[in-house]
């Protein structure tokens, strides 16, 4: 029987003791903090809790435009606050119930590796060591970090301490265009803060297709926040109302107040270099180095999740956890897989495979087709008709990528994936009957507009 030992109890470590130990390992999973890492407890599922409050807020507000008369609404931080925590309790519970079930050893305390495949563990009423035949490290990330003049200032946080904050902020500036910093700034904006959105390239959302994020940012513009683009934050300093972010963009000098600012400039992998060096295990800024099983560069170690720097997503993580352990338990090689992305602002969006820039970067023939919502039955009825759907394919029709903004875009991405995932064409999808009225029949007629054959898409213009 082998033996197993994990460190870090986020969506990567929890996952790889849970399939270890279904193979029949004898498994010891660390973890200094939380079980379900960043993602359960201050990234993924609290903020998508927080989400869902402003959903629910922002329909109330325009009950009327669908025939329910109501008094007038206003948010009440504290309850929703209080139901984050609920919702994250819950979770965690049953991610330890899911560890005791599959009797997995679970210690509480800070684990230092040591040479060979052994980790010292030193915690409240615990200082051992443990040695196994397979480790798998799975640290997780932190947030990146600018040196900026008073970015250390008290008041001035990270998504970790905006999601303990007991009252809602009046203005928020959000430094970074990000994921994580335009999901805040659409929660927040949704609940009635007043948010400014700071940064230092060209566009938001940097990783999906360009025409989506200039969508994106115009319908968050429409609902109230301001932006300021290729725009630098030159230093922030605490004055009698809070704060006040200077910045320089192309028209000079700007500067904003603020009663909480948030740094959102992305995530960096957490490593603990000097115990790595020590341990001989080879790494970069970007992450701990990995082939293609995961395997570092020390036999029977492996480095899975966002400390690997692959793909920063929990989603990821799982996904690599499983590959490792089943390539060290039972030698299979991982299938190469596609991963999508989601943005949990109002709208989602979402996004799988190439962009059209990446596409056309590859020297590919490139075609698009997009089909908008609101030419989509079901999101008019929803009241829910911003966006579209894109599909991009190569010559022969083989689908590339997707990118949707609009309703429910983080489930309709899933539809995108099995095809990409699976090499089908437009014509296959096309040709698959979808539902009516259902907001998948925008990811229906975008393949076949690719085919010259939506029905619902009206035919180009001729030149004349």
């Amino acid at each position: 029987m082998a033996s197993v030992i994990v460190v870090g109890a986020g969506p990567a470590g929890y996952a790889a003791a849970i399939r270890a130990a279904q193979l029949g390992a004898t498994v010891t999973l660390i973890e200094k903090e939380w079980v379900g890492g960043t993602c359960l407890n201050i990234g993924c599922i609290p903020t998508k809790a927080w989400v869902r409050s402003a959903e629910v807020f922002s329909l109330v507000q325009h009950a009327g435009e669908y025939g329910v008369l109501c008094e007038t609404p206003r948010p009440d931080f504290g309850k929703i606050k209080a139901r984050k925590d609920e919702v994250v309790s819950q979770l965690v519970s049953g991610i330890e119930q899911l560890i005791k079930a599959n009797k997995i050893e679970h210690l509480v305390g800070e684990a230092k590796v040591l040479s060979g495949k052994r980790v010292h563990v030193v915690g409240e009423g615990i200082d051992v060591v443990r040695e196994a035949d397979f480790l798998f490290l799975a640290t997780g990330s932190k947030p990146r970090t600018l040196p900026i003049p008073g970015a250390d200032l008290p008041g001035v946080l990270t998504s970790r301490e905006l999601l303990s904050i007991e009252s809602q902020p009046e203005h928020l500036v959000v430094i970074g265009g990000g994921v994580v910093g335009m999901e805040f700034a659409s929660i927040f904006s949704a609940l009635g803060t007043s948010v400014t959105v700071v940064e230092f390239g060209d566009q938001i959302l940097s990783h999906l297709d360009k025409d989506v994020s200039k969508r994106m940012q115009l319908l968050l513009k429409k609902k109230g926040i301001e932006f300021a683009m290729k725009t630098q934050v030159k230093f922030i300093e605490a004055d009698q109302s809070g704060f006040k972010v200077v910045a320089e963009g192309a028209k000079g000098m700007m500067e904003w107040q603020a009663d909480r600012v948030l740094m959102a400039t992305g995530r960096v992998p957490s490593l603990d270099e000097g115990a790595l060096t020590a341990a001989e295990i080879q790494f970069e800024a970007g992450g701990i180095l990995v082939n293609s099983f995961y395997q570092t560069n020390q036999a029977g170690i492996y480095a899975i999740g966002d400390c690997n720097g692959i793909c920063l997503l929990a989603h990821s993580a799982s996904h690599q956890a499983v590959a490792a352990v089943e390539h060290a338990l039972l030698q299979e090689e991982p299938e190469d897989c596609i991963v999508p992305s989601c943005v949990f602002t109002l709208p989602e969006v979402s996004s799988v495979g190439m962009t059209e820039a990446s596409c056309k970067r590859s020297g590919q023939v490139c075609r698009t087709s997009k089909f908008s919502f609101a030419a989509n039955g079901k999101a008019v009825s929803l009241g829910e008709s911003d966006g579209f759907v894109k599909w991009i394919a190569n010559d022969e029709g083989e689908l590339l990528g997707a990118q949707i903004l609009g309703p429910h875009a983080s489930d309709l991405i899933h539809e995108a994936t099995l095809a990409i995932q699976n090499g089908m064409t437009a014509a296959q999808v096309f040709h698959t009957v979808h539902a009516h009225p259902t907001l998948s029949e925008a990811v229906h007629e975008a393949a076949g507009g690719l085919l010259g054959e939506a029905i619902h898409i009206a035919p180009a213009r001729k030149r004349k």
